[in-house]
């Protein structure tokens, strides 16, 4: 499975979920292999993820058998309330506070807000600025040699510069 490129923990998870289904049943018998699956009193997942442990060992061994389909349940998730929300906002630090309070107020996504910068912000208006960051990230992957410009907030446009470092005390810092 190495070669297969598959990772530690499932290398790890397969020879667990054999040996469990060796010591309950003959794995050279995938019928009797279904029946022990089905049978656990456990969740839906664990016995799905037993039959991929097993469809591997029979595709190894070329046994034949039908992987029977497990299905997780939905679950229903229920939003905090309100009341909830402000408590965890009091007892949070200040910046996770300062984060929590403008994802309840904007419905921003947690990643949008590690993106979110302060000059994306809008205060006058209340309102933020649309992330441009997949434009710039394709005009910056196109053929042509021309030089990089960007657009400031009134809209215009300037040459970038390259900038120059130091460093001091493990530090960068730019010299202009």
């Amino acid at each position: 499975m190495k070669k297969d490129n598959k990772s530690d923990y499932t290398i790890n998870f397969t020879r667990k979920a054999s040996s469990f289904l060796g010591k309950k049943t003959s794995l050279a018998e995938p019928e009797a292999v279904k029946l022990v699956i089905a049978e656990l009193k456990t969740s839906d997942g664990y016995k799905r993820n037993l039959c991929i442990a097993y469809n591997k060992y029979a595709k190894f061994y070329s046994i034949a058998w039908n992987m029977p389909k497990y299905r997780e349940p939905e679950r229903n998730i229920t939003p905090p309330t309100k009341e909830k929300v402000q408590m965890l906002i009091a007892e949070a630090g200040v910046l996770l506070s300062t984060k929590l309070q403008l994802s309840s107020e904007t419905g921003l996504r947690p990643v949008e807000l590690a993106r979110l910068k302060v000059r994306h912000l809008d205060l006058d208006h209340k309102s933020r600025e649309p992330n441009h960051s997949q434009e710039r990230q394709s005009k910056n992957h196109t053929n042509n040699r021309e030089p990089k410009t960007t657009t400031t907030r009134t809209h215009h446009t300037r040459e970038l510069k390259p900038r120059r470092f130091t460093v001091q005390r493990n530090r960068r810092r730019p010299l202009w």
